[in-house]
């Protein structure tokens, strides 16, 4: 991604100008604003834990266009999905071009995110801390 990078960055804000939402740091307002409103998640991360940002996009209903590595491939069915995740530079702008022609007829993958919805995650911790009530203070 780095060889594009720039030249991307800077020709992708010119030609998208008018329907570009944001691009770069945001308030927190403005994340949930563009959360729910976000119609294409292209990602190009190279260092990530978890991606919380990615997964709170997807759940808001963003299509997401990931690299197929780091945690991304696990977390969201690489094997299942293969339409939603790019190899390389070329892949990555070539997956985009279509992202881009067929957003408003995108799929939902908010399926992906299910698992660590908060209704799902609170019967974890309830078992979770129901088994390890018997923490003392020191």
């Amino acid at each position: 991604m780095q060889r594009y990078q720039k030249f991307f960055l800077k020709r992708f804000r010119r030609i998208f100008s008018d329907v570009l939402v944001h691009s770069g740091y945001a308030s927190y307002e403005a994340y949930l604003y563009i959360l729910n409103h976000a119609d294409i998640l292209p990602v190009t991360s190279n260092h990530d834990f978890f991606g919380i940002s990615v997964m709170e996009a997807i759940h808001c209903g963003a299509s997401p266009l990931l690299p197929n590595r780091l945690a991304y491939p696990e977390l969201y069915k690489a094997s299942e999905n293969p339409d939603i995740f790019y190899e390389d530079d070329d892949e990555f702008l070539e997956k985009l071009v279509l992202v881009c022609k067929s957003y408003k007829n995108k799929n939902n993958y908010q399926f992906l995110t299910n698992k660590y919805d908060w209704d799902t995650m609170i019967a974890v911790y309830d078992n979770f801390f129901q088994g390890h009530n018997s923490y003392t203070p020191r």
